[in-house]
């Protein structure tokens, strides 16, 4: 795989991992969830989050999804939207299923609903990072002088 298309899809795709999130879970569900949350739920919330551990967390999703776009050689927009919805949802679901199985910090439709927020959210990151992709030859790698 080229480093440099990998190090720019990821870059790409964490900011728009982080604007389609502010969007999603701060505007559109922030609601949802707040009238799911119990009260240990409540209380274990940072008010305002570290956005630094998100950018951290942005940075990781945004490296997998670049990759598997970049394995789907030649990925359109189409196919980067549905590779990065279904590696959204796998994540997810595996992440809510283990919250809720040990904590009771949300009620049984947020975690139904989260993979779904979150499999959106990937999605978008994943047509970016397939248009981005489509514009960086490969081969476009940094070489040494000669």
């Amino acid at each position: 795989m080229d480093m440099k298309r990998i190090a720019i899809g990821t870059i790409v795709g964490a900011v728009v991992i982080q604007a389609a999130g502010l969007v999603l879970f701060d505007l559109i569900v922030s609601g949802f969830y707040a009238a799911n949350t119990s009260d240990a739920g409540r209380a274990v919330f940072r008010m305002p989050p570290l956005r630094l551990a998100f950018a951290l967390a942005d940075l990781s999703m945004a490296a997998l999804l670049t990759i598997g776009v970049a394995l789907r050689n030649n990925a359109t927009i189409g196919g980067g939207f549905a590779t990065g919805a279904v590696i959204g949802l796998l994540i997810a679901v595996y992440v809510s299923a283990g919250f809720y199985g040990n904590t009771t910090i949300w009620a049984l439709p947020a975690h139904v609903v989260h993979p779904l927020v979150v499999s959106l959210q990937a999605g978008i990151a994943g047509a970016v990072i397939a248009a981005v992709l489509a514009r960086v030859p490969k081969g476009a790698a940094v070489r040494a002088a000669e």
